[in-house]
């Protein structure tokens, strides 16, 4: 997907985040989502690569905010607009979140917004045994993949980005983002064609978040 807007938040009024930048539009009445709860299996490289400690299935429910990055940052990293957000748990423990496009407007087909059931941006941490292991791991995701590029991060975290498939209507074009901190492994997965910046600029908000 290319990015349809200039980084705005989508229709979805959400309380509790806060720190908008003053470009986003005004928000339409607020749409109440119910909390619904579903173990998912997540497609590869999602799913976690071998080796990570924790490898129990993914539950994914509704949810209105991350606790990984807000969702305007989110929307302005990949410029596209977005409205529902999920989180992925793993026990008790949420290790990523899930955040969908605006649906139901215009703006949806002229933007070129991915549909209903397709993630727009996908984040999901791992935890290793050590930095070297999680390293080993991000490396071997990204030379699964193509265009494979070495990216330097916020205090100079290394990461890696490459093209895959996420949105399935992109074929093996969407861009990715993987990265360790120290030993948690962190997987940035975008429905964006245009530029691998977008996954970068999710993993510079993301690190703050990552322990």
């Amino acid at each position: 997907m290319k990015r349809g807007y200039g980084g705005l938040v989508g229709a979805l009024a959400i309380t509790v985040v806060s720190g908008c930048a003053p470009h986003h539009p005004p928000v339409s009445p607020r749409t109440d989502y119910s909390t619904i709860t579903r173990t998912v299996t997540v497609p590869t490289p999602s799913s976690g690569p071998t080796g990570a400690l924790d490898t129990a299935p993914l539950t994914e429910a509704a949810t209105t905010s991350c606790p990984l990055v807000e969702l305007a940052a989110a929307a302005d990293s990949i410029g596209m607009r977005l409205a529902r957000i999920t989180t992925l748990t793993q026990g008790s423990a949420v290790v990523g979140c899930r955040f969908y496009a605006l649906q139901g407007n215009s703006l949806t087909t002229s933007e070129h917004l991915p549909g209903p059931n397709q993630p727009a941006l996908e984040i999901i941490t791992s935890t290793y045994a050590n930095s070297v292991a999680a390293r080993n791991a991000a490396v071997a995701l990204a030379v699964a993949g193509t265009n494979q590029q070495v990216v330097t991060l916020t205090g100079g975290v290394q990461g890696d980005v490459f093209r895959t498939t996420f949105d399935p209507t992109d074929g093996r074009s969407d861009w990715t983002l993987v990265l360790n901190k120290d030993a948690t492994l962190v997987i940035v997965r975008t429905a964006v064609t245009d530029s691998s910046l977008d996954a970068v600029g999710v993993g510079n908000d993301v690190l703050p978040a990552v322990a």
